[in-house]
């Protein structure tokens, strides 16, 4: 298999994991741009949290939900500890979401992993 197909093997199964249903290549890429966003595509995958790794808790986080650091690339609301709060676009300010969230967050373009 050539490393072409390889590469759109491995976004087609990176899409699926992500739930991404827009095409992420043609048939003109080339391996670069393939390979790129294979990266891009990895970064959007969940990290996987050790047990015994300390993860900030608020009320209604429990130990079985999965929380996504990140930054706001454009201002976004959220719902946080119940209340709706409002993401600004800052480097330096860890915004915490629940997973599923964290994906919305990263398919509108608004949400970026740290």
């Amino acid at each position: 298999m050539s490393q072409v197909l390889l590469l759109k093997s491995r976004i087609d199964e990176l899409c699926i994991e992500l739930k991404i249903t827009d095409k992420q290549y043609n048939s003109k890429s080339t391996i670069e741009e393939l390979d790129q966003k294979v990266d891009e595509l990895e970064a959007l995958l969940p990290e996987e949290t050790p047990l015994d790794e300390e993860t900030p808790l608020d009320e209604e986080t429990t130990l079985t939900e999965e929380v996504v650091k990140g930054h706001a690339v454009r201002t976004f609301q959220h719902l946080e500890n119940g209340k709706l709060t409002t993401a600004l676009p800052d480097k330096d300010k860890i915004v915490i979401l629940s997973l599923s969230d964290a994906q919305d967050a990263i398919k509108a373009g608004v949400f970026t992993k740290a």
